[in-house]
């Protein structure tokens, strides 16, 4: 969708975009002067108007006619190639230009101008090949979706490309892509950080060969950290999208890129600087740069005179100063002003004419740091003033004592919005009673004493102020006192359409509400102590919220009240007093911190309330024999002292239940009046309730229960009966920090339960082996820990289902040992995670073959026996994904790669670079792999030659004939396998205790016959015969294949060389990294060459 959205938009544009680039002056000029054809420009615009008039019309039809459609493919194409003149042509042009004006000669102008002899018979061609096409309808399909593994479906006519899910460390990935030469688009459809798959080499790689792109959308590629100079080649590119990315720094040669009309960077938090040279984009159009760290703006901006969008002017020491703006006359949509007290001359911000940019729709002004000069910053506040058709504004921290007039003239009767933030030097409120449209206003940490006349403005007669507002917030209003509301006609007409209206953390203000709100629907107030006024009450409130106001008389609630929170009324021991509230129709109540509240203000109350929220009341009488017919929800935390027994019987639709921290609490009961259940009972949690004992007798009837916790409950002795059975549809148990606790309730746990996690609950531990879990056949995920007193190995055989795919082991003190043959039965486990076991040994010989993922922390000897070349690292090397201590990784998956490689190249007798290898593991240096091509391990990561040879030939009898040759041979092959990898390791005797040849008489035969350069007799000569030289030329051949390289070249001496110089080089050889392959080496190759050439 993202590809046709974009293409299709694209290609609806570009002829316009032609039409006009073809009629400037400037390049009508340049034709002139390079006495160029401009009759066959002319035809060819003649042409492209005739394509449009048929691409509207095949446009309209395609979905309906497959021919059409194909014919509209080819059409694009050929239009993609007059694009590409005219590219060329204008780009030829901007050089010109930019020469004339002093600049030098770039190596694009170098290459242009000997291309322009090209012109005439190009657009001759192009010119044919639309005249054709205008008569014809034949074409291919252009566009394709690369996704995992379907490279063979694509096109090399492929013109518009998307990809999600591709692993780019596929050489033939890149291959397939990179054969499509006339490839437009390139979009990125992933969101998540692994479309990072794409690094900064394999990019590099992609631009050298795609010049043709106009789209290229690389968002959410969090691996790369750096574009490369040959983004500088693609001169057609339209759209370039970087967002989300890593990148600290942006090309010079980004700036070479003439035709680019939008550039995304949101995002891109690790920016702190634009190219200097960006103001040479003059076709760029939208330039994104919100949530990026730049410091400053190059000198050039105010030349991209075609900017219509502009998210951010970041106003630096150094660098463009607010004056570029004047340029930028095509604004619109939101523009941020960041860094605004580092203007130096106020009349600079005069200039920038904000108030001519009249498509500008949001502007945010932004000051930082200390006021050095208030005069300034209201100067260049009053310069600043918006065009009339602004409907958003925010200012920030801004440093003058007062607001310029311009705020809150009724010529702004677009403004819908206006937010006035931490501008702490103000004192006074701006006129904004006049703004006919405003509807959300927000005011934050002003230095305003009162709300006066002037906040309504002078209006005429039958205005009402604040007409549209719906929106008023004020916080942080430390110097606040009152609103005057008394004396003004205008307070009693004001806010007719005010919905919302919230004061938090104004500790000062002590009266002068206004009452009429005829619209009012919500009221918040929050940490304003000293108020005392009367509230605005009006038939249209629906939710209230009050905390740490407790001044505030409450003389009558709304009377369509449904959601009301009250908190921090410390001296309070009732609410409503005298309120009968018969009409009230409240269904949430939030009640918190009343610390001396006795009574729950429930009354009528409790036959509509839905949730009900007790927080650190501890002084409540919960109500004992109050029925909460309709009441869903219940949390009562630090509360209700008083509560020994919960009757669950007094709220039959009650579907989540959760209790915590209620000190007396000692159970929970059920009466069972005329066979009720819990039917609605869907969550129940209980935590650190240090006396509760006891569930009902006779077990909870509660069929529908999912979710079940019980947390540090250190005197509970059973969970409920018959759980089996009336909990039947339980997913979730967990049991934690129960040491009374001793068994499970005869009969076992519900079938039905998938996730089970104990800890700390000792004696249940010990009584593991009558857990009987084995009866669980939904058991998916198991955690525990505790304290292993008895020192046996956990888990024992048969104690846990095979259905177990996610093992947990935390905290299980005591604990040395795993048991082997209770993992070997879990044959189905996908992730086994183990930590903080500060004794446990070692890992076992054999762990489930299924075993995906393996977490190891806090466990100091495990951990160490499990790093690479320890002792237990075999016993784990095979499991895909290792996390040891938290630290994920990469290193990890590096050397399993290494280690793979490292046997294949063993089993195939390349011992030199086997030592090699060894070598650079054994080192830790895992950094230079990345300059290495990942297509080359991966094969060898999948495949084992070991596993290979030595599997089918132990596990099968000699058999007969050809069939038992064939074996025996395999059998060979294996046992030779084998000795080198006794040598691998040091070793000198075999798996039999049988003294093998030296390493240093193997390495010896192999240099030998590396220099030799033919198949010469070596000791022992079967290593170098039959299958395993031909496995050896088949590894040859697949690194040829998967790194795309010419075959020929096995054929160039430098091959030889190559080959013949690492085995003289012996163990220990370090391979050319990244950098000295692409600088180093090649510079003084040039430089070799240059020599050469010219003495």
């Amino acid at each position: 969708m993202a590809a046709a959205t974009v293409g299709g938009a694209f290609l609806s544009a570009f002829l316009q975009v032609l039409f006009d680039r073809m009629a400037k002056p400037e390049f009508l000029d340049f034709i002139q002067g390079k006495n160029l054809n401009g009759g066959l420009l002319t035809k060819l615009k003649i042409h492209l108007l005739s394509v449009d008039a048929v691409l509207n019309d095949a446009e309209e039809r395609q979905t309906t006619n497959l021919n059409v459609k194909e014919w509209l493919n080819e059409l694009k194409d050929a239009m993609f190639e007059a694009e590409d003149i005219i590219d060329k042509l204008n780009t030829e042009a901007s050089l010109e230009s930019e020469s004339e004006i002093g600049n030098s000669p770039t190596k694009v102008q170098t290459f242009f101008s000997s291309a322009l002899n090209l012109f005439n018979r190009r657009t001759e061609k192009v010119l044919d090949r639309l005249d054709f096409l205008i008569k014809q309808k034949d074409a291919l399909e252009f566009s394709f979706r690369l996704e995992g593994d379907n490279r063979h479906l694509m096109s090399r006519r492929t013109r518009q490309l998307s990809y999600s899910n591709v692993m780019f460390n596929d050489s033939q990935n890149i291959k397939t892509i990179c054969e499509a030469k006339g490839l437009r688009s390139f979009i990125s459809l992933e969101v998540s950080s692994w479309s990072g798959r794409l690094t900064n080499e394999t990019l590099n790689d992609l631009l050298s060969k795609l010049r043709s792109l106009r789209v290229l959308s690389l968002s959410h590629c969090q691996s790369l950290t750096l574009i490369p100079d040959s983004l500088g080649q693609l001169i057609h590119l339209r759209y370039l999208d970087l967002s989300h990315t890593a990148i600290m720094k942006l090309p010079d040669s980004l700036c070479s890129l003439y035709n680019l009309q939008t550039l995304l960077l949101f995002n891109c938090h690790l920016l702190t600087e634009l190219p200097i040279n960006i103001g040479r984009l003059i076709n760029l159009r939208c330039l994104n740069i919100s949530g990026t760290k730049l410091i400053q703006m190059p000198l050039q901006i105010g030349r991209l005179e075609n900017l219509h969008r502009l998210t951010v002017f970041t106003q630096g020491k150094r660098g463009s100063s607010i004056q570029e703006l004047k340029r930028l006359n095509c604004l619109e949509g939101k523009l941020s002003l960041l860094n605004l007290q580092n203007v130096v001359d106020p009349k600079d911000a005069l200039e920038a004419s904000l108030k001519d940019k009249g498509q500008l729709h949001e502007l945010v002004l932004k000051w930082s740091g200390v006021v050095d000069d208030s005069q300034k910053d209201r100067d260049v506040l009053t310069h600043l003033e918006p065009p009339q058709r602004l409907k958003k504004i925010a200012i920030e921290q801004y440093g003058g004592t007062k607001f310029p007039d311009w705020l809150g003239d009724r010529k702004f009767s677009n403004m819908v919005s206006i937010y006035l933030h931490n501008c702490s030097y103000c004192t006074s409120l701006p006129p904004l009673g006049k703004l006919a449209s405003l509807k959300n206003l927000s005011i934050v940490g002003l230095n305003v004493v009162s709300i006066g006349a002037e906040f309504y403005g002078s209006v005429t007669s039958g205005e009402k102020p604040f007409n549209s507002l719906q929106n008023l917030h004020f916080e942080n209003m430390f110097e606040l006192r009152q609103w005057e509301t008394s004396g003004d006609d205008n307070t009693e007409i004001a806010f007719p359409f005010l919905r919302k209206l919230s004061f938090k953390n104004c500790p000062n203000l002590t009266k002068g509400l206004p009452q009429y709100l005829p619209s009012l629907t919500k009221l918040v107030i929050i940490k304003c102590q000293q108020l005392v006024a009367v509230l605005p009450i009006s038939a249209t409130v629906c939710e209230m919220q009050l905390e740490y106001c407790e001044n505030v008389p409450i003389e009558e609630l709304p009377p369509n009240l449904m959601k009301l929170t009250l908190g921090g009324y410390n001296t309070r021991e009732s609410l409503f007093e005298g309120n009968e509230r018969g009409n009230c129709c409240i269904e949430q109540q939030n009640i918190s911190y009343f610390q001396s509240l006795v009574y729950l203000p429930i009354g009528s109350m409790a036959d509509k309330i839905r949730s009900l929220n007790i927080t650190n009341c501890r002084n409540i009488d919960f109500p004992k024999y109050q029925c909460f017919t309709s009441l869903e929800r219940l949390f009562i935390k630090r509360s209700c002292n008083s509560l020994k027994s919960f009757e669950l019987g007094f709220f039959p639709k009650l579907n989540n239940l959760y209790i915590y921290a209620c000190q007396n609490l000692e159970s929970i009961s059920f009466s069972r009046n005329n066979g009720q259940n819990l039917l609605s009972l869907n969550s129940l949690i209980i935590s650190e309730c240090p006396n509760f004992v006891s569930f009902p007798d006779g077990g909870l009837p509660a069929m529908n229960l999912t979710c079940f916790r019980i947390e540090h409950c250190m005197n509970l002795r059973s969970l409920p009966e018959l759980m089996n059975i009336l909990l039947s549809s339980l997913v979730t148990l967990t049991v934690w920090d129960c040491p009374a606790l001793e068994s499970f309730p005869e009969g076992g746990l519900p079938p039905s339960l998938q996730s089970l996690e104990i800890y700390h609950c000792d004696r249940l531990f010990v009584n593991r082996k009558h857990w009987n879990l084995q009866s669980l056949p939904s058991l998916g995920s198991f955690a525990v820990g505790g304290n292993c007193e008895d020192g046996e190995p956990f888990p024992e055989e048969g104690l846990l289902p095979s259905t177990i795919t996610s093992l947990n082991i935390c905290k299980l003190e005591n604990l040395k040992y795993l048991n082997e043959k209770g993992l070997q039965n879990l044959t189905s486990l996908k992730t086994l995670g183990i930590g903080s076991c500060s004794e446990l040994q070692f890992i076992p010989q054999k762990l489930p073959a299924s075993l995906s993922d393996l977490h190891i922390w806090n466990s100091p000897c495990l951990e160490q026996r499990c790093q690479w070349g320890k002792e237990d690292w075999p016993k784990i090397s095979q499991i895909p994904t290792i996390r040891i201590n938290s630290n994920c990784s990469a290193e990890h998956t590096i050397s399993l790669c290494f280690i793979s490689l490292l046997r294949r190249v063993v089993a195939l007798c390349c011992r030199a670079v086997a030592d090699f290898l060894l070598h650079f593991l054994s080192g830790g240096r895992f950094s230079a792999l990345f300059s290495l091509r990942w297509p080359i391990l991966s094969f060898v990561f999948s495949d084992c030659a070991i596993m290979e040879y030595q599997s089918p030939c132990e596990s099968m009898g000699s058999g007969s004939g050809g069939e038992g040759c064939e074996q025996n041979k395999k059998r060979k092959i294996a046992s030779d396998i084998r000795k080198l990898r006794n040598l691998s390791s040091g070793s000198e005797y075999n798996d039999d205790g049988e003294k093998e040849m030296g390493s240093e008489q193997i390495r010896s035969s192999f240099k030998k016959e590396v220099v030799a350069g033919e198949n010469t007799q070596s000791t022992p000569d079967h290593l170098l015969k039959g299958d395993l030289r031909e496995e050896a030329s088949r590894q040859i051949a697949r690194f040829f294949y998967t790194s795309a390289v010419p075959f020929n070249c096995v054929k160039n001496p430098e091959f030889e060389k190559m080959c013949r110089l690492i085995a003289d080089y012996g163990p220990g050889f370090k391979p050319p990294t990244f950098r000295e392959v692409r600088e180093k080496f090649l510079e003084e190759e040039v430089e070799e060459k240059r020599l050469l050439y010219y003495g």
